[in-house]
């Protein structure tokens, strides 16, 4: 699933109860669209470039910082998701019954999370939808939108979690 420091937590939820229901891991991915991989050496690490021309050139390797904020809270409602349903269930498997993994990607969210999913074989691909109202209008006017962009450049299934909060 495709998640960000400030998506809406429904999207996870949804996320974890596929994830349960079907048995497998759930893999989420945060997308730092401002760098993108140039290319990989011959020892298999990554020469990381920005996107912006106008941004130093001169890229580290490590995770963009959203990606430790996004593992924080992946974890926090993970946990709170299994205590609620282990609750519900009268089971007492806590957040051990779940496999979860955070990943930091670089580069358009549509086009990492398509090759994501292929190189993992996921059965489908979690994202939530573009919020209501003029911001995810101008958003989705101007950089197009990812669920669409995944329904058509990869075969597992997309699974939109519509807003329904309508906050963004």
């Amino acid at each position: 699933m495709g998640f960000t420091p400030t998506a809406p937590v429904q999207v996870l939820s949804e996320a974890v109860a596929l994830s349960r229901a079907f048995g497998v891991p759930l893999i989420v991915a945060y997308c730092d669209p401002s760098r993108v991989v140039e290319r990989v050496r011959e020892d298999g690490t990554q020469m990381i470039a920005p996107v912006d021309a106008d941004t130093a050139a001169l890229i580290d390797d490590a995770p963009a910082p959203e990606v430790a904020e996004v593992e924080a809270r992946v974890r926090a409602l993970c946990a709170e998701f299994i205590d609620d349903a282990d609750a519900d269930a009268g089971a007492g498997t806590g957040a051990g019954a779940l496999n979860v993994q955070v990943q930091g990607l670089l580069g358009d969210p549509a086009t990492v999370l398509a090759e994501l999913a292929d190189h993992v074989g996921a059965g489908f691909v979690v994202v939530g939808g573009r919020g209501v109202g003029w911001r995810g209008s101008v958003h989705a006017l101007l950089s197009g939108s990812v669920a669409l962009h995944l329904s058509t450049r990869q075969a597992a299934t997309v699974v939109v979690v519509p807003d329904v909060a309508g906050g963004e």
